[in-house]
């Protein structure tokens, strides 16, 4: 359930970050920054408690499998969202980056629920 809560989190700065790209002037732009490093550090907050939850959960070989499966596909994010902001041109105009990640998230979101609903053992 708590990765339920961190992707809202990062739907909730993507949806933001589109918001603050079509507003102008200074004062909004302070006000954005610092909403978007106050949501930046409550997402860094559950995903410290989702840590701490699975290392609790979790013991030797099956902490290390959920942990490598993590980092792999951290990693293949990375790779593809890099590749994907190169190929949107979000450098120029970020509407469309954060559209897509704001819809990854929220499939993601309801994927995370509909999985808890269905398979006992997450819970």
């Amino acid at each position: 359930m708590a990765w339920v809560a961190a992707v809202e989190a990062f739907l909730l700065m993507a949806i933001t970050g589109v918001i603050l790209t079509n507003l102008t002037g200074v004062g909004l732009l302070l006000v954005g920054i610092l909403g978007l490093a106050v949501l930046g550090i409550c997402a860094t907050a559950m995903l410290t408690l989702v840590r701490t939850e699975r290392q609790v959960r979790l013991r030797s070989k099956t902490f290390v499998f959920a942990v490598g499966w993590s980092h792999s596909f951290s990693a293949a994010g990375a790779l593809l969202g890099t590749w994907l902001g190169l190929g949107l041109g979000v450098a120029d105009d970020p509407t469309a980056g954060l559209m897509v990640s704001a819809s990854l998230a929220a499939i993601f979101a309801v994927a995370c629920a509909v999985s808890a609903r269905t398979n006992p053992q997450s819970k």
